[in-house]
């Protein structure tokens, strides 16, 4: 049997490489997968719009199905924001703020401004000339204003707390003089978280 060479065994084609053209997703609905990120599971939008971009089409589909029903991701606070309830003083305008968490609905801080009705007078040697009449008024959007850096300590509190009379965590009027000296009623005390 004789064998025949192939006369093309030698011969060397070169054939371009032709791109393989991956589908993509719309930029309307990349869009969306990124903001839907962004907002349900706080990603950052750079890092969310280099996933969805690399996504194929039906996996973007997908993200969006997945996310778009959930709950959006808790924004982190400002690095300066109120985190927690207490007394905060304004150191530029002196004003004394009882920051607190809504108990009823949201469960939101939101912040009551010290209204002074009658300044409370002494004499020399201590005694009430003047009982001092104060209390809180909520502050509509003051709490978006408070810092963080403005939380008086438990003995500041007490200072003001005692001056009007009333309880530096709820704001009632105190009547006991134990009370008044530490500025806050029985209740209170129990459960106060002043560092």
């Amino acid at each position: 049997m004789t064998v025949i060479a192939d006369p093309f065994d030698e011969v060397q084609i070169d054939v371009p490489q032709v791109p393989v053209q991956r589908r993509t997703a719309s930029p309307a609905a990349i869009k969306y997968a990124v903001d839907l990120m962004v907002q349900k599971l706080g990603v950052e939008r750079e890092v969310a719009q280099a996933q969805a971009e690399a996504l194929e089409p039906r996996k973007v589909a997908e993200v969006i199905d997945k996310l778009r029903f959930l709950p959006n991701a808790p924004k982190a606070p400002a690095p300066d924001a109120v985190t927690q309830d207490g007394m905060y003083r304004n150191p530029e305008t002196g004003d004394i703020f009882k920051v607190q968490k809504a108990v009823h609905g949201s469960g939101n801080l939101y912040a009551k401004l010290l209204v002074v009705d009658q300044a409370r007078e002494l004499d020399a040697e201590g005694n009430v000339l003047v009982k001092g009449e104060a209390h809180f008024e909520y502050a509509p959007g003051a709490i978006k204003s408070i810092k963080a850096e403005w939380r008086m300590s438990l003995e500041e509190g007490k200072k003001y707390g005692a001056l009007y009379g009333v309880c530096v965590r709820c704001s009632k009027t105190l009547t006991l003089e134990v009370s008044i000296e530490r500025a806050m009623g029985r209740t209170c005390a129990g459960k106060s978280n002043w560092s």
